[in-house]
């Protein structure tokens, strides 16, 4: 159920034709696996689906691909290998600024040159539409424990922090496009960057 509800709010299918068809991808914050599993489905990428869930790592490996694999990981346990791109989708709101930064660092050094970094974040559009993302992800978050989270806290910013953040990291941001989900609701803001 929990599933099928997130491929409502998310807009997986838009995400999927940034990616590129074929390569190594590393899916970060996989969960249930949802978008891994996209992005695997008919297709000649090599997905990496990682969670610190235990319960979603455990569940998404039920969707059996041969080019598809999920691991019980945070980024920073990864190394050596390299991506031909990285996606993180709707997870760094879950993270303080340091760690957010930390994060999209080490995706940077897990990157091949030419990669590519999808991040997609919930974009604060609007009061009404951010206090109802921010009680919906707090009752995920706190009491139902849906969303897995270390801190158990939300900091979610706007997209020109995302903006200048990739730039000093740097990442060339190739595309900055707003997404919207099936249900139109929540905003979703999509970057496609590079390294420079």
């Amino acid at each position: 159920m929990f599933e099928f509800i997130r491929s409502l709010l998310c807009p997986f299918e838009q995400i999927e034709k940034y990616v590129p068809e074929r390569g190594n991808i590393l899916d970060v914050g996989s969960g249930h696996g949802t978008f891994s599993f996209l992005l695997s489905k008919n297709s000649k990428r090599k997905v990496l689906g990682i969670d610190p869930s235990p319960k979603k790592i455990l569940s998404a490996k039920k969707k059996i691909f041969p080019n598809l694999k999920f691991k019980k990981k945070y980024i920073h346990d990864l190394n050596g290998k390299k991506f031909d791109c990285i996606t993180i989708i709707d997870v760094l709101y879950l993270l303080p600024e340091n760690e957010k930064s930390s994060l999209l660092k080490k995706a940077k050094n897990l990157l091949k040159k030419g990669g590519y970094l999808i991040l997609v974040i919930n974009g604060r559009k609007d009061l009404i539409s951010y206090k109802l993302l921010n009680l919906e992800e707090t009752i995920m978050v706190k009491i139902l424990k849906k969303t897995y989270s270390d801190n158990k806290k939300l900091y979610f910013r706007d997209n020109l922090f995302y903006k200048k953040l990739l730039k000093k990291l740097g990442f060339r941001i190739l595309l900055q496009k707003e997404l919207t989900s099936k249900l139109g609701y929540p905003p979703h803001i999509l970057f496609l960057a590079k390294v420079t």
